[in-house]
Order: structure tokens, then C-alpha cells, then sequence
């Protein structure tokens, strides 16, 4: 019997690993027979997702941000380098500037403990079947570009003001530092207050965009969103509940004109947002395609895409991944 296979791939752009990385390095020192891939650009990346194959890796751990897994998931996916059912299972380091996919469920909080975790849990399994009941089946979103060859994938698409936020985040907040909780926190209190006042069809971030979006029915819905997101995350960024389970995503946002805003705060956040149309807020889920039509910018998982003209792409529940839970 084999023991599990175990290999790290970490980004060194990604946050935390800009300064860190030399530190994860001393944990796999006593695990030789870890191979530990730092992937500075796609081609690397796809070198090391490569190398995983030929090696017959059973667990591949991302060591980055939303981004970092993003790329894994598309370059492994998109350029066929794992047979049907022979797609490894992974673990997710949150070891980038943004981590949102980190918030599922049993995703580790601690680059170095979450490693030290997975290598001792490994160690102690005489075979990878020891080891799988660790992981778990997780959604992930497929997204498919009008005009493209590929789908990409993710967790959380995200337009109207949504990327709009994070640049202004990361222009704004990001580059003194303060990166992490403390500026999601910052640039969702200003967003929130900006909201409340009104006066947001001149605001450069929160001015709505006109999204029209459909289903398996081919009835095309319009909304002049102010957000609007479709995620397979049961969280978001603070905490914020979704709607989205291991069957369906969540597709939600907020349009105008809205009422009843502050009241509405807390249903949304614990995700209780109403269904009766009383609140600001719509979320729902869904395991149907959709269809959206927009002309704004927007993102994947932190991810941002330039306004190009109207964007036409279809979202769908891709294969779903097998994911580590930490303890």
C-alpha cells in the first residue's frame, strides 16, 4: 500500500507569500518526498500541474489567494491534464491578499497550521483511502465567455459595483498596507454609508448597471443592479452568508430604487434575505444555468475584467471539487 501523494503549489506574488514563503519552506524540510512547486507565472504553473500528474499526486495544496486557485482549476481543467475521475483532491492555504474561497467550510485559517495539519494527517494514513474521507465534495461555478474557446472557473462572479469595490480597494487601501480584513472592512463600511445617504447614480462605484439575466426558460429578467453576484460560496467576505448549498449556487445583489436598506443589513448578512420582495437585497438559489447580459466590468474571484463592450457569458455548477477539511 502507498501512502498519500501530497504536493504544494504556492504563488509568490500572493500575499502572504511575499514574505512568508521561506517559512512553509522550513515545515516541508522533514518532508522530503513533498515537492513544494513556486509558480511564478502561468507556464510554471502549468509545468508543476503537469509534473502532479506524472507523479500521480492524490492531493494538490494551493498555497495562495482566490486568484491562485483560480488558475490551478482552469489550467487543469481547460488543458485536459487529468483523465476523468482521476482529478486529484485539494487542500486551499490562504496564503494570497484576497481569500474568499478559504470561507468554505473547513478551509484552513493558518497558512503553516493548515499545512502541518494535512503532512500529519498524510504521514499517519497507510493509504490514500485512509486519507480521502478528509475531503469533501465542494461546488465551484463554470463560467463559459460568449466568443471564447474555454470556460474558466470559480466561486463567485461578481459585477454592477462589485469590481468597481475592489479596485477602489485596492488602489485605496491596499497600497497602504492595509490589506485582509481590515480593508474589506473599510471598503464595505464606505460602500454601506454611501448607500444609506443615496444619491448613487453619479457615485463612480455604485452607479447601476443595467444586468439582464435568464434561465433554462429562455425569459430574460432586467435589473439595474447596484450588485449583483452569483457565488457557490457559503460565505463571503466577513461572514456574509449565501444562499448557495452543495447542490445549488447563489444568485443575488441589490437593484434600485431600494427601501428599507438598514433593515434589511441583518436578514442579508445571516442570510435570511426574504423571498417576498419586502427586503433591498434578492438572493436566491438555483442549480439552473444562467444566462447574463451586461455592459460592465466584473470579476472572478478577485479577478478583474475590463468593460469591453456588452459581455454575454452563461454560469453553470461545474464538476465539483474534492476539498480538505481542516479541523
Amino acid at each position: 500500500m502507498t501512502a498519500p501523494r501530497i504536493a504544494v503549489i504556492s504563488n509568490p506574488h500572493s500575499g502572504w507569500n511575499k514574505t512568508h514563503l521561506q517559512k512553509l519552506d522550513a515545515v516541508l524540510q522533514d518532508y522530503p518526498h513533498v515537492p513544494h512547486y513556486v509558480t511564478a507565472d502561468h507556464d510554471a504553473l502549468y509545468d508543476a500541474l503537469s509534473a502532479c500528474r506524472e507523479q500521480r499526486v492524490d492531493m494538490i495544496v494551493i498555497n495562495g489567494g482566490d486568484g491562485t486557485i483560480d488558475d490551478c482549476l482552469t489550467l487543469l481543467r481547460g488543458g485536459d491534464l487529468f483523465d476523468a475521475g482521476l482529478e486529484p483532491s485539494f487542500a486551499f492555504l490562504p496564503g494570497g491578499t484576497t481569500n474568499m474561497t478559504h470561507m468554505m467550510r473547513g478551509s484552513g485559517r493558518s497558512v503553516l497550521r493548515g499545512l502541518k495539519q494535512i503532512l500529519k494527517r498524510a504521514s499517519q494514513a497507510s493509504s490514500w483511502s485512509d486519507f480521502a474521507p478528509y475531503c469533501k465534495a465542494r461546488p465551484v461555478l463554470k463560467v463559459q465567455v460568449k466568443g471564447t474557446d474555454k470556460p474558466i472557473y470559480g466561486f463567485f462572479f461578481g459585477t454592477a459595483g462589485i469590481p468597481k469595490a475592489i479596485s477602489y480597494s485596492r488602489s485605496t487601501y491596499h497600497e497602504k498596507g492595509l490589506r485582509g480584513a481590515i480593508g474589506h472592512v473599510l471598503t464595505i463600511g464606505k460602500m454601506i454609508i454611501k448607500l444609506l445617504r443615496g444619491h448613487i447614480y453619479e457615485d463612480p462605484v455604485l452607479h447601476p448597471v443595467e444586468v439582464q439575466y435568464g434561465f433554462e426558460d429562455y425569459k430574460w429578467r432586467d435589473s439595474d443592479a447596484v450588485l449583483f453576484y452569483v457565488t457557490a460560496l457559503p460565505r463571503l467576505l466577513l461572514g456574509i452568508k449565501t444562499h448557495a448549498t452543495r447542490q445549488q449556487y447563489c444568485i443575488g445583489g441589490l437593484g434600485v430604487p431600494y427601501y428599507r436598506l438598514l433593515s434589511s443589513l441583518v436578514p442579508f448578512w445571516r442570510g435570511k434575505t426574504p423571498q417576498d420582495g419586502s427586503s433591498a437585497f434578492f438572493s436566491f438559489a438555483t442549480d439552473q444555468k444562467v444566462a447574463l447580459k451586461f455592459s460592465a466590468s466584473w470579476t472572478l474571484d478577485g479577478a478583474l475584467y475590463d468593460f469591453d463592450g456588452q459581455t454575454e457569458l452563461e454560469i453553470e455548477q461545474g464538476t465539483p471539487l474534492q476539498v480538505y477539511e481542516f479541523e
